[in-house]
């Protein structure tokens, strides 16, 4: 595990230790927290791996569908720039997960 996932673990800890003890909160209350410790972490490694990706080949997927919508892909076109021409192409407004 990452030191930075560590660091928002201990983070996250220090939160419902703070709200058990300042609010007299429960176990319901540190379920809900930990629950959305749950998902923070699983939303950082999604868009981690996303990031990792996005420089590696065009998939065979994006390549078949680029050619479907009359597009002849260039030799060395990245997941992201596929990723870019299929949605100009297919005229779809891309949504940026990263800017929600």
């Amino acid at each position: 595990m990452s030191s930075s996932i560590k660091g928002m673990i201990a983070a996250y800890c220090m939160i419902l230790d703070e709200i058990r003890s300042g609010q007299g909160l429960g176990d319901e209350a540190a379920l809900a927290v930990f629950q959305e410790v749950a998902k923070d972490l699983r939303m950082w490694q999604i868009l981690a791996r996303k990031k990792a990706l996005e420089n590696e080949p065009a998939t065979g997927a994006q390549i078949d569908y680029l050619r479907r919508l009359g597009v002849e892909p260039r030799p060395g076109l990245t997941r992201k720039e596929a990723s870019a021409v299929i949605d100009q192409a297919s005229e779809r407004p891309r949504v940026d997960i990263e800017k929600i």
